[in-house]
């Protein structure tokens, strides 16, 4: 049985330097096995031992899809669409037209050892399973809340109707926000949110009546948002915070 999932490739600087991180993979849809669900760690290393690095990897699903974060701070991967392969127990990390990453699991899915290649460099890594992780939840349903606005002196009251789905690998939100009884009702034209460590992070986009985005973390737990923020995206200029909000998830 395969599961094939592309993977997104973003860049995060840390100190030291920059390191490429690979975040929410896409694909197919099929899951990933149970028994290899949680954090993953290990290292790499180069064939004649010049460099050596840290790789992980988080392995969640929703409803049954996987979702993959990948990190690793290696001179193989550049910019570019990547696909992650599991068939059988071998596992690729596969570039446009090659195999950077190759390695083979043992029989408990508990760890990998194999080789990478590219024009820059070649070497070893693996990976060990370290920890589960907690289960990703579902904001679906109805929230309540205040806003609190620099346009306006009240606290204004704020429902959203929302609606989460996996869509190519990425938890997507979608739905309808409505403020102080029908003052502005505002369809979600895109949301995103990211499950980790008993929180989740989450991001709304609304268009009209101008273009806005809602963003802040949660406790998943109690599905509750303190301090989100409001905030104006203006062309040509840059993101102006205009107000606060809060949440809870109705039961």
């Amino acid at each position: 049985m395969r599961t094939a999932l592309a993977v997104l490739v973003l860049f995060a600087c840390v100190p030291g330097g920059c390191v490429r991180v690979q975040f929410h993979s896409t694909g197919s849809g099929a899951s990933v096995p149970e028994a290899m669900l949680g954090d993953w760690g290990g290292t790499w290393t180069s064939s004649d031992g010049s460099q050596r690095g840290t790789a992980q990897i988080r392995l969640q699903s929703f409803q049954g899809r996987p979702l993959v974060r990948f990190t690793v701070d290696n001179p193989c991967l550049l910019p570019q669409p990547y696909r992650f392969v599991i068939a059988d127990r071998h596992l690729e990390l596969q570039g446009t037209a090659e195999v950077l990453f190759e390695g083979d699991l043992d029989a408990d899915l508990h760890s990998l050892a194999g080789t990478y290649q590219c024009p820059e460099d070649h070497g070893t890594w693996s990976l060990a399973w370290q920890q589960p992780v907690e289960a990703v939840g579902d904001l679906s349903g109805h929230w309540t809340g205040t806003l609190r606005t620099t346009l306006a002196p009240e606290v204004l009251s704020l429902a959203l109707d929302l609606q989460q789905t996996w869509i190519d690998g990425q938890l997507r939100v979608a739905g309808e926000i409505q403020v102080e009884d029908g003052v502005l009702t505002a369809t979600i034209t895109s949301g995103a949110v990211d499950w980790d460590a008993g929180r989740f992070a989450v991001q709304l986009m609304v268009e009209q009546p101008a273009t806005m985005l809602l963003e802040g973390i949660g406790d998943a737990r109690q599905m509750r948002l303190q301090d989100g923020v409001l905030i104006a995206q203006r062309s040509g200029a840059p993101p102006l915070p205009i107000g606060t909000f809060s949440l809870a998830k109705a039961e």
